[in-house]
C-alpha cells in the first residue's frame, strides 16, 4: 500500500442505501412508462413513472454480476432521479473521505473471492459487502488518481476504435488484394520482364506463357475425352454381353475399374451428358469489366470447371438465407 493510505472495509468509507431500493416486475413497470430510468445489478434495464434516488450513487451488482471476471465491470455509477431494483447495493462515498468516482473504481478492481458466494448464481450479501476490503487513498490524492485513471481509459477507447478501423480497413484491402490480382495488377512487372526478354530474344517457357484463350481451349479438350470416355464405359456396361446378374457387380479390380456397380433407379445408370460449348462474353459484358494483361481473358465460370446442383429447396424456407442456383453459376 502506499505511502498515507489506509486499509479499511467497505462499510467505514461508504453509506449503504439499500433501504431506497424497491423491485418493480417488467409487467408491472408496463403499466407505469415514464421518463425515470430504472437500474438492476449491471445498467439500465427499463423505465419508470417516478424515482426512489435523487443525485449520485454508486450501483454494486449484488447478484448475477460478473464477481470473478477481472476485465468485467461489477458497480457503475448513476445521477440524478432513478429508481434501483433489489438486484444491486446503493452505495455512496462518505463525505470528505472517498469520492464516489474512487469508489467505483476500486469496486470494479477488488477480489470478490470469498464474499460473493453461490453455486449457479453469485451473490455478494449486504453483510459481507460490508467487509470488502479498500485500500483508501488520501482524500486529495483520491482525485489525482481518478483523474489519471480515467485520462488512461480514454486513450484505451480511442486505440480500441482505432483497431476497429484497422480491421475494417484490412478487410477492404483483402477485397481489393484478391480483385488485384486476378485483373493482373499483381503481376504487371514480372509482365514488362517477360516482354524485356522476349524483345532481347531470349523467350523461355515462362516468359512466354500460354494465352487464356489456349488454356481454355486444352481445358475443353480434356473435358471433352474425359466425356468421351465416360460415354465409352456407361456404353459398355450396358453391352449385353454382360450377364444380367453380373451387372452392378465385381468380380475383380480390372471389372472395378471399367464398370463401376449400378445403382438401380440412381443417377449411376444415366447416360453420360456432353458438355455444352457456352457462348463467349458479350462486347457489352466486356465493356464493364476491367482490362487485363495481353494473354489473359474474361470467360465463363462454366467453361473452366464442372458446376453440378444441389436441392433445390421449397420457396417457403426462404427465410433470409441468400441461395444461388446453378444456372446461374454456369451463366456467371
Amino acid at each position: 500500500m502506499p505511502a498515507g493510505g489506509v486499509g479499511l472495509t467497505l462499510e467505514d468509507v461508504a453509506e449503504i442505501h439499500d433501504n431506497l431500493r424497491e423491485p418493480v416486475n417488467s409487467s408491472e413497470r408496463a403499466k407505469r412508462p415514464g421518463t425515470y430510468p430504472y437500474y438492476g445489478v449491471t445498467g439500465q434495464v427499463g423505465w419508470i413513472d417516478d424515482f426512489r434516488q435523487d443525485g449520485e450513487y454508486v450501483l454494486l451488482g449484488e447478484d448475477g454480476a460478473p464477481f470473478f471476471e477481472p476485465t468485467k465491470e461489477k458497480a457503475y455509477l448513476v445521477s440524478g432521479k432513478c429508481w434501483v431494483n433489489n438486484h444491486a447495493h446503493v452505495l455512496k462515498g462518505r463525505e470528505g473521505l472517498c469520492s464516489n468516482r474512487y469508489l467505483l473504481y476500486a469496486l470494479n478492481q477488488a477480489n470478490y473471492r470469498g464474499y460473493a458466494n453461490g453455486t449457479t448464481r453469485l451473490k455478494l450479501t449486504q453483510s459481507a459487502m460490508r467487509q470488502l476490503p479498500i485500500n483508501l487513498a488520501p482524500f486529495a490524492e483520491q482525485h489525482r488518481i481518478v483523474a489519471k485513471i480515467e485520462e488512461l481509459f480514454s486513450e484505451l477507447d480511442k486505440g480500441i476504435e482505432a483497431l476497429k478501423t484497422a480491421r475494417a480497413q484490412l478487410k477492404v484491402y483483402r477485397q481489393a488484394l484478391l480483385k488485384h490480382a486476378f485483373e493482373g495488377k499483381l503481376t504487371v512487372q514480372w509482365h514488362l520482364s517477360a516482354d524485356r526478354q522476349a524483345l532481347a530474344g531470349r523467350e523461355t517457357a515462362d516468359a512466354q506463357p500460354a494465352s487464356g484463350q489456349a488454356l481454355l481451349k486444352r481445358i475443353q479438350q480434356e473435358r471433352l475425352q474425359r466425356y468421351q470416355q465416360q460415354l465409352a464405359e456407361w456404353e459398355q456396361s450396358k453391352s449385353p454381353s454382360i450377364p444380367l446378374l453380373q451387372r452392378g457387380k465385381t468380380t475383380s479390380a480390372a471389372a472395378t475399374t471399367s464398370h463401376p456397380p449400378l445403382k438401380k433407379g440412381g443417377r449411376g445408370d444415366l447416360k453420360p451428358k456432353a458438355p455444352k460449348p457456352l457462348p463467349p462474353l458479350t462486347a457489352e459484358e466486356l465493356a464493364e469489366l476491367p482490362v487485363l494483361p495481353q494473354g489473359w481473358g474474361w470467360f465463363k465460370l462454366a467453361s473452366l470447371s464442372d458446376v453440378s446442383g444441389g436441392l433445390t429447396k421449397n420457396q417457403k424456407r426462404n427465410v433470409g438465407y441468400p441461395s444461388i442456383y446453378g444456372n446461374t453459376v454456369r451463366q456467371g
